[in-house]
């Protein structure tokens, strides 16, 4: 059998911090995340194409975010 692997992964993926998150992270160097991500464990992350899809359903009206993007060859 041929190993099949699959796509790349992109090399960024974005999330989307309040400014609550932003000043924990900053000051921790940490996160767990918002509400969703702590209810669910694990953080949410998006592609780029989902970014706005993402904001439009979760954070609409907010005026407090962040958009970070991160490296995937840096994820381990």
């Amino acid at each position: 059998m041929a190993n099949q692997a699959g796509p790349a992964p992109p090399a960024f993926v974005y999330r989307i911090s309040t400014a609550d998150e932003w000043a924990e992270l900053q000051g921790a160097g940490a996160t767990l995340g918002g509400d969703l991500d702590r209810s669910t464990g694990c953080i949410h992350l998006s592609d780029l194409n989902q970014v706005k899809m993402t904001l439009k359903n979760f954070f609409l009206g907010r005026n407090d975010l962040y958009l970070l993007q991160i490296d995937t060859s840096k994820m381990g």
